[in-house]
């Protein structure tokens, strides 16, 4: 597996990086030493990680430092006006192919669609907070 980084600004190409798969560990597994092995490797290269992190870090002032979050925050507030949240109206199913040979109708979705009552969630939450007592 991988992915390829490009810059954000330009959209150039950078690199390619590749998912090393000797730090992932299969969902079910009995061996306990390929855990312990895999669980080693993820610790020895998050260290790393860190230690990078620290030496990339070790040079910026605590002024450097206050400016970059006072730019990433001045950042966030221009962007405020752009960013806003919508409603999804439909959404495709995930059906396993067990369930689709139990009842052939349900292969033929190709979406559904659906509104979500914002207030009457709210509604009956409070309900449910005051029969709660909470």
């Amino acid at each position: 597996m991988e992915v390829r980084l490009y810059d954000k600004e330009t959209d150039k190409y950078i690199d390619t990086w590749q998912l090393d798969m000797d730090m992932q560990l299969p969902y079910i597994t009995d061996d306990k030493d390929a855990i312990a092995g895999a669980e080693k490797r993820i610790r020895s290269a998050s260290r790393s990680i860190h230690e990078y992190a620290k030496g990339l870090t070790a040079s910026v002032t605590k002024e450097q430092a206050i400016d970059f979050l006072q730019m990433s925050i001045i950042r966030a507030e221009r962007g405020m006006g752009e960013f806003h949240i919508e409603q999804p109206k439909k959404f495709k199913p995930v059906i396993s192919d067990k369930e689709i040979l139990a009842n052939p109708d349900l292969a033929n979705i190709e979406s559904i669609n659906f509104t979500i009552d914002l207030e009457k969630l709210n509604r009956n939450a409070e309900k449910r907070r005051r029969n709660k007592g909470w």
